[in-house]
């Protein structure tokens, strides 16, 4: 048997519920703690650590150069999360700022994330042949860069699909 909780709101209790079912199994028993920013289910139990490995997430690398006059994230945003107007200080880096409750909300309405900020951001394609060259001219010239986002726009579609909420999320079953 498997049991997996993941995908909640910090501090809902997921690790709580998780440690718990762990114990009252009580019979050769795997918990793994993927946490990204403070796995700590350890601190639950007294557990016999078998094994170790440092795992690495990949995490996109934005050019805050180039991220300037696309707001494609925001215009496309289903809820409303992102701003589109000019860029703040916070904590020390000028970002758009988002509103990330409301960007929750959306989420639990769902029933799973959204991800169309990520979708429509020209920045986001996959690193083949063909985008490293449009990566490599856009990054040197202002021209190619703005046929670049035309292209996007024709590729990939300037308003995409959003996601509909999953069959299994469903009340009546």
């Amino acid at each position: 048997m498997i049991i997996s909780i993941a995908s909640g709101k910090g501090g809902t209790g997921k690790t709580t519920v998780a440690t718990n079912l762990a114990v009252s199994v009580a019979s050769d028993v795997q918990l793994l703690d993927c946490d990204v920013e403070e796995p700590n289910a350890h601190l639950f139990i007294n557990p016999v650590i078998e094994a170790e490995k440092t795992v690495y997430t990949p995490v996109p690398q934005i050019d805050e150069e180039k991220c300037t006059f696309c707001k494609k994230c925001a215009e496309n945003c289903p809820s409303g999360s992102l701003e589109s107007g000019n860029k703040e200080q916070i904590r020390g880096v000028f970002k758009w700022q988002s509103n990330m409750e409301t960007c929750y909300q959306h989420w639990v309405k769902l029933g799973t994330d959204c991800a169309i900020c990520m979708a429509v951001c020209p920045y986001s394609k996959p690193s083949s042949f063909y985008h490293s060259i449009v990566r490599f001219f856009s990054g040197r010239n202002a021209i190619a860069r703005r046929l670049a986002f035309y292209m996007d726009d024709v590729f990939y579609t300037k308003n995409p699909r959003h996601t509909q909420k999953p069959g299994w999320f469903s009340k009546e079953q």
